[in-house]
């Protein structure tokens, strides 16, 4: 199965799409660009002893200058209510929390925690997606900690090298993203890539943000795929949307997000953000506790 590239010409327009309400869970998707449910803030305005009859706008104007908070996560954050039900909040209505080292250092790369915590958010709100983690270059080699997986003939990862898209199928899972680094397992990471699986259109799309084949490793593993369903199309984009060294991560997360949100493989290799929108997208897919 041969692989086709996609390109074309690039447009003039760069802008990203939002992923819904800014540091929200990706579940909400409301145009006031609210986290917190109308319940949540009465739970929350009992602590901070809030005047009866304070409803919506005007409630959470008032519990916002009780805090001096900017945010709503900064606002449940500084609630005077037990840790653990404040924890069971933040999970259920916000973004992951973005580390404090973002704070000083905005652009550090993302590491494998900060990828699959955005995915699995994702996986909560499309039940037909399965995430496959972030995987090394040699996902497919035996298995080095276990001195029996050449004779068990078991991958270091071996979900995916056991991959059935009939069972997949058959269990609801129609979209499949995995995310690889270039570097193998005994090495610290280099540069994120990723595919895209859409078991029912068979399509599978390979994306790298420097607009590189895939290479050897990633290559065999979606020609498998063809092996599984003779009909499935193979892509991969052309062209080169970064040009920094840091936002790969994020490029690989926008990446899955729209082809989730059933954007057309073409057209989005031509739209290719730039780097400095990536960085600007952190704000969204990650949620600060401190404002």
């Amino acid at each position: 199965m041969a692989f086709h590239n996609v390109g074309g010409k690039r447009t003039r327009k760069h802008r990203i799409i939002a992923p819904g309400p800014k540091e929200c869970h990706p579940r909400f998707q409301n145009k006031e660009g609210n986290c917190l449910s109308e319940q949540t803030l009465s739970e929350i305005s009992k602590g901070y002893n809030a005047p009866t009859g304070l409803h919506g706008r005007n409630l959470r104007q008032w519990l916002t200058r009780k805090a001096r908070c900017k945010t709503e996560r900064c606002l449940l954050e500084k609630a005077p209510i037990d840790s653990k039900k404040k924890k069971e909040l933040v999970k259920t209505y916000f973004r992951p929390t973005m580390p404090d080292e973002w704070i000083n250092d905005p652009d550090q790369w993302l590491d494998s925690n900060n990828i699959a915590d955005v995915m699995k958010q994702y996986e909560e709100i499309y039940p037909q997606f399965k995430f496959f983690g972030t995987n090394p270059i040699d996902f497919a080699a035996p298995d080095p900690y276990d001195p029996s997986a050449s004779a068990k003939n078991k991958c270091l990862q071996d979900e995916i090298c056991k991959l059935n898209l009939k069972e997949l199928l058959s269990n609801g899972k129609t979209k499949l993203g995995f995310v690889y680094n270039l570097d193998p397992s005994n090495k610290g990471g280099s540069h994120w890539i990723a595919s895209f699986t859409d078991i029912p259109a068979h399509r599978t799309y390979y994306f790298d943000s420097y607009g590189m084949k895939p290479p050897s490793q990633i290559a065999r593993f979606m020609r498998s795929l063809t092996l599984q369903d003779p009909l499935m199309k193979l892509r991969f984009n052309a062209r080169r949307f970064q040009y920094g060294d840091t936002e790969c991560g994020m490029y690989c997360l926008y990446f899955l997000i729209r082809m989730l949100a059933g954007d057309d493989f073409k057209q989005f290799c031509r739209r290719a953000p730039r780097d400095n929108e990536m960085l600007f997208l952190r704000q969204w897919l990650f949620a600060r506790k401190d404002v």
